[in-house]
């Protein structure tokens, strides 16, 4: 199916944009999104980044296992931000910024991003969010605080993602945004470079180490 740039424009008017995580940066469209997903969805996404899956999706033209869109709306580490280190403990402020309210239920969570399934409980939910007849609404949808446990597998660039992700009923659907972040795997009993095997270096001058 081909679309022109009125169509494009036709569509962006229909579907209006939601909202992305602004703090931290998230994953946004470039050049690794456009080659999995194709030019049309590139073009929607980069008009309108803060629009629902459902939006990026009905513009594709020849859908390929490399665009997932049901894992961080198919936008690639390689066109984003460099990930965040986040050791267990770590309190994230996070920043929404919602161009259009419809109201759904939400929620922030971390998510594994080579099954695209969550890692845990959600960290943040919402039973009503973004509530179209409030105002007006909630402070702890735009600007909220999140506490990060301790995951395993999410060593490497690439392994996990915090995710914010709306579910709006009275549209039928789906807002995604993530940022991608680590968690360096710790070495037991090392914590505080104490216990069996870990070493503690000592001062040292201008001729190297101390000797006792």
């Amino acid at each position: 199916m081909k679309f022109t740039i009125a169509t494009f424009s036709s569509l962006l008017t229909l579907v209006a944009s939601h909202g992305i995580i602004v703090n931290p940066p998230a994953r946004a469209p470039g050049p690794a999104f456009k080659e999995a997903c194709g030019e049309q969805a590139y073009s929607v996404a980069s008009k309108d980044p803060y629009g629902p899956i459902q939006l990026w999706q009905s513009v594709m033209e020849n859908p390929t296992p490399a665009c997932d869109f049901s894992s961080c709306k198919s936008l690639k580490l390689a066109d984003s931000p460099a990930p965040l280190a986040w050791a267990p403990g770590s309190v994230v402020p996070i920043q929404i910024d919602i161009k259009a309210r419809h109201t759904g239920y939400a929620k922030v969570e971390i998510i594994d991003l080579k099954t695209g399934l969550a890692k845990g409980k959600p960290l943040f939910y919402w039973e009503v969010y973004a509530g179209s007849t409030e105002a007006p609404p909630a402070a702890n949808e735009t600007d909220f605080s999140v506490t990060i446990p301790e995951v395993h597998g999410c060593e490497k660039a690439g392994d996990c993602a915090l995710q914010w992700w709306v579910s709006a009923a009275e549209t039928t659907q789906t807002y995604v945004s993530c940022v991608d972040f680590v968690q360096p795997k710790k070495v037991p009993g090392c914590m505080d470079k104490k216990g069996p095997g870990c070493k503690e270096e000592k001062p040292h001058g201008p001729h190297g180490p101390r000797r006792e």
